[in-house]
């Protein structure tokens, strides 16, 4: 029998799959709640999960947090192919197109 987790510690890698199954899912507030939790106290450091927490909130219109989000993860790893080109999707939906060029 084991005992009770008492403590709230949780391991990165099962939020980042947990989020992962959202993202596919399409369930972008669920993938948002883990992502933040991941991201803000787990994985502070990791580009990847800073661009899938921008990813949902550009899904779900929250284009400023979005927008934050990528370039948390773009100074964390400059030339992140994934936070480039997902952030160039959020300048064509909020009509900066030159900006959009600017990430190819």
């Amino acid at each position: 029998m084991h005992a009770a987790k008492y403590d709230n510690k949780v391991d990165p890698t099962e939020l980042y799959e947990k989020a992962t199954k959202h993202l596919k899912a399409e369930d972008y507030r669920k993938a948002l709640r883990v992502l933040g939790k991941y991201t803000k106290s787990q994985k502070p450091k990791d580009p990847d999960g800073w661009t899938l927490y921008a990813f949902a909130q550009r899904k779900l219109k929250n284009y400023k947090k979005a927008e934050t989000n990528y370039e948390k993860a773009l100074k964390l790893d400059p030339e992140n192919k994934i936070a480039l080109e997902y952030q160039g999707e959020l300048f064509v939906e909020t009509d900066r197109l030159g900006l959009a060029q600017v990430n190819l």
